[in-house]
């Protein structure tokens, strides 16, 4: 038996590890299959994703039967032998995967803010395809439809539901979060909910960084880009955060978005113009593992995921979200439990007094 883990960002990576260790996972039966993310610890065999492999027109003709050279891929990762999925929403490769003749079950893992978003509408019951409409308008839109045909996406598959929710009355299906708030709508007693403690000490030492105990970490976020904010807009909002921080004189921990770069920083820029001290956290360095191991952490950010999950391990976490101006009505606004434990920054008054 084997255990294929789809994973693609930090959160799905540790949410695979703390299953692997909880659940008590053999190390040489797990799977990673990893899209686009490195993952800084190898557990069990560490693969690439189909989808990344498979980049140029050549390739995608040739491999003109996507499911069935997605099957191909499987069996070869998995020797033939039977397995069991764990994904995070079901998007194209997740239907392809769940379908497998060999796959005997399947589970949904934590994904960050999307794992607990209430599916109120039909976007997100059908997000896997947003690329149409629910009307073919265009010449495109049937090229489209028509190349999914041919590439062996039958319409069954395509009717599968992209909300995990979707799935909460399938005996076999689990949900791993981190939170009872996680996946809204599934009844809690299908719900597990993961201990990072579980985790193997020596995992844990292999992320050696220094000890951050009763600092400062901001989290840049991709929500600006996102949403389309404007750069004076959110440096704005920006300065005004770092206007509460001038009194401290407090170093400034910055943890960036995977695969971005310090010169094309934002947040950096800003930080340095104001002759804050920052450094920046690796990004091997997993922020959950420094919310476990550390004390007393003042985490700033928008609407990251990573300020929910520090409050769930004890720190203090600080939304500069209301902050912004002119800002598009999100499913952000919604969540209420989030805004119930991370608290709105108060501008014009020192973090370090905030409330």
């Amino acid at each position: 038996m084997k255990y294929i883990f789809t994973i693609h960002s930090p959160i799905t990576y540790f949410s695979a590890c703390t299953i692997i260790f909880q659940e008590k996972i053999q190390h040489e039966d797990v799977i990673i299959i990893t899209d686009g993310y490195k993952v800084p610890i190898t557990i069990g065999k560490v693969v690439e994703s189909y989808q990344q492999n498979e980049k140029s027109a050549w390739q995608k003709i040739k491999n003109r039967n996507i499911v069935k050279a997605y099957d191909n891929y499987i069996h070869a990762i998995t020797d033939g032998k039977e397995f069991i999925a764990y994904v995070d929403l079901m998007h194209a490769y997740q239907r392809i995967i769940i379908t497998n003749s060999k796959c005997i079950s399947f589970n949904f893992i934590e994904e960050g803010l999307a794992s607990y978003v209430v599916p109120d509408n039909l976007f997100f019951i059908t997000n896997g395809v947003n690329q149409l409409g629910f009307r073919n308008k265009n010449f495109k839109d049937y090229i489209l439809s028509f190349t999914r045909v041919i590439r062996g996406v039958n319409i069954r598959m395509l009717s599968l539901p992209f909300n995990p929710q979707a799935y909460g009355y399938i005996d076999s299906v689990k949900f791993y979060t981190f939170s009872q708030h996680g996946f809204p709508g599934v009844l809690n007693d299908k719900k597990t909910i993961l201990n990072p403690n579980t985790i193997d000490a020596v995992f844990f030492e292999k992320f050696d960084y220094n000890k951050l105990d009763n600092s400062i970490i901001w989290i840049e976020e991709s929500f600006p880009k996102a949403y389309g904010l404007s750069d004076e807009n959110y440096c704005n909002a920006i300065q005004e955060v770092i206007d509460s921080l001038q009194e401290s004189k407090q170093k400034i921990f910055v943890k960036l978005r995977p695969k971005s770069e310090e010169k094309k920083s934002l947040l950096v820029e800003m930080l340095k113009k104001n002759g804050l001290v920052i450094e920046i956290i690796p990004n091997n360095i997993l922020a959950e593992i420094l919310f476990i191991n550390c004390k007393n952490l003042k985490v700033i950010g928008l609407v990251s995921s990573l300020l929910f999950y520090a409050t769930i391990f004890g720190h203090k976490s600080l939304s500069f979200y209301t902050v912004l101006k002119d800002k598009p009505e999100t499913v952000f606004d919604k969540i209420k439990f989030y805004w119930d434990v991370v608290k709105s920054i108060k501008v014009n008054k020192s973090i370090n007094n905030d409330k």
